[in-house]
């Protein structure tokens, strides 16, 4: 009996990868920070996440929405996370092309680097 526990015990810990954890906070949580009324949790948060990489890639939509976010310097961050997911944030494609024509400088030149990582036949297609 004892034999079976053991070994039930084990599966469960192997079969359960711990969540991804950055600067002592666990992907989950960035996300929720991702929604903050604080606009530099919201920053911070689309970074770490990025900084995790294709583990958090779940979250790619919710720092997607933030490239159109009222503070020009998530909308910077947003974008320069989304670049750092590379393919793997295709979906986010639509928003970086809008950022192409932010009113803010900055964001339009990561924007376009961004869409050359994510989907270098979009960026050929906006004349990147």
């Amino acid at each position: 009996m004892k034999k079976i526990l053991m070994v039930c015990w084990a599966v469960l810990f192997v079969g359960c990868s711990p969540e991804p954890v950055v600067q002592g906070k666990r992907a989950s949580m960035w996300r929720q920070d991702l929604k903050s009324p604080i606009t530099a949790e919201r920053w911070r948060a689309a970074w770490a996440l990025a900084e995790i990489g294709p583990p958090a890639k779940a979250a790619i939509p919710e720092i997607a929405q933030l490239v159109k976010d009222p503070d020009p310097i998530v909308r910077f961050v947003a974008v320069e996370s989304l670049g750092r997911f590379g393919p793997h944030a295709k979906s986010a494609v639509p928003v970086v092309r809008e950022a192409l024509r932010d009113g803010y400088r900055p964001v339009r030149e990561v924007a376009r680097d961004v869409l050359k990582q994510i989907d270098p036949e979009a960026a050929a297609e906006e004349g990147i």
